[in-house]
């Protein structure tokens, strides 16, 4: 990597480049012949020279003035701005909190493998104690309560009071079954957001994703009790192969914008994407020089993982997470800890520099990285919806094929071909 301008630096691949322009939010791909061009330049700059250029090569110095890449538009040249070194300040400032991993639906995707019914986990109150005395003591003012369904725990109502006079945003992640006039006006009460899983406007087609009969109406219900203590509340929803969102109901409640495709972690696989939905996930080409660069997004990523750096996931045993999806990262356990001796430096600052396919990539800057998104590869693997290989400088424009021929090849295994 070297810069060309405050804003303006290149990232060097095995056998394209690319340089990174935050000033204007552009991403662009270069050859080696203009990589050369550009550290001429930047040299006969240093030096107080004007580089002689070969009739091919002035098209590059052409683009790189219009483009206001380089030499500087400032009349001063700018001070010298090095990659960031040293290790970045934590800068957690969310949390999940799961105080239980029961649930009383069966989703078909479910990321958590929550388990239904009386079994599974429940957050002792001590243990809860103990957590949010670690949170406020390192800052954290954003958590989110989760489950499993959280309001299956008898004590969420104690621990919502506990927690509101020292955190400025505290939401709910529910399916919002549970909810009844009571609970909406506890919320109300006490200035808490709402968050709710909805799969589809069609009752029928949320009810196939939960596994159980008449949920899409209890949520429903839910979520109207809400909207009248006008309680703020979103809705989240998944989509998946075979599940239709259906047409708009009412002003209860949009999905528009919200329609996520499945992430292949928890009891999701492939076998839950389609065609449509593996394009929407798949890094290509044209999504990459398509969308603009976001100047702390990138600079961000030098540093630290997107999400990991600035998360925590807090299980209902106390194992520490970085990511509310992510169990196979852990900075271990917070029984008889202090948060801020029990996080690891190693999952708060890892970047796309440690991950096999992408170390080397020159785009891996500009890239979000969905770690548990990974289709049971390993924890350092290259994204599996990633189509760009950087060892040869070509997108495979086949990937999306060869992906439904495996969906294929898993359902056959499944359907006991």
């Amino acid at each position: 990597m070297f810069y060309l301008n405050e804003d303006v630096f290149v990232v060097s691949g095995p056998v394209r480049h690319a340089v990174y322009n935050l000033a204007t939010g552009k991403l662009y791909s270069i050859t080696d012949q203009s990589l050369d061009v550009l550290k001429r330049l930047k040299a006969a700059d240093e030096a107080g020279q004007s580089p002689e250029l070969s009739e091919g090569e002035a098209p590059v110095r052409r683009f790189l003035e219009m483009e206001l890449i380089y030499p500087p538009a400032a009349p001063h040249k700018p001070a010298p701005c090095e990659a960031p070194k040293g290790k970045p300040a934590l800068g957690i400032n969310f949390a999940w909190l799961e105080v239980c991993d029961r649930c009383n639906l069966k989703c078909l995707h479910c990321y958590e493998e929550a388990n239904d019914g009386a079994s599974g986990r429940m957050m002792a109150w001590e243990d809860y104690l103990h957590v949010i005395a670690q949170l406020k003591a390192g800052g954290i003012k954003k958590i989110q309560f989760i489950g499993g369904e959280p309001m299956m725990h008898p004590r969420l109502k104690d621990m919502i009071i506990l927690a509101r006079p020292d955190f400025e945003f505290i939401e709910v992640f529910t399916n919002a079954t549970m909810i009844n006039g009571e609970w909406a006006l506890f919320f109300k009460e006490h200035n808490i957001h709402v968050a709710a899983s909805v799969y589809s406007y069609d009752a029928a087609e949320h009810d196939k994703v939960t596994g159980v009969s008449g949920a899409h109406a209890l949520t429903a219900r839910g979520l109207a009790l809400l909207k009248e203590k006008a309680v703020p509340f979103r809705t989240a929803t998944v989509c998946m192969d075979g599940v239709r969102v259906g047409e708009k109901q009412g002003d209860l409640f949009s999905l528009e914008g919200k329609q996520d495709p499945v992430r292949l972690v928890g009891r999701a696989s492939l076998t839950l994407l389609n065609k449509d939905l593996i394009a929407r996930k798949i890094i290509t080409r044209a999504g990459w020089f398509s969308r603009p660069l976001h100047k702390g997004s990138v600079r961000g990523a030098m540093k630290r993982h997107n999400c990991f750096g600035t998360k925590l996931y807090i299980a209902a045993d106390l194992e520490v997470y970085p990511c509310v999806m992510e169990r196979r990262f852990s900075h271990g356990n917070l029984v008889g800890h202090t948060l801020k001796g029990l996080l690891q430096e190693d999952i708060l600052e890892m970047t796309k520099d440690r991950i096999e396919g992408c170390r080397d990539c020159e785009y891996r800057y500009a890239c979000f990285d969905c770690r548990p998104d990974s289709m049971s590869r390993g924890r350092f693997d290259k994204p599996w919806y990633c189509a760009y290989d950087p060892t040869t400088g070509l997108w495979d424009d086949s990937l999306t094929d060869k992906l439904l021929t495996q969906k294929e090849e898993m359902l056959f295994a499944i359907q006991g071909g």
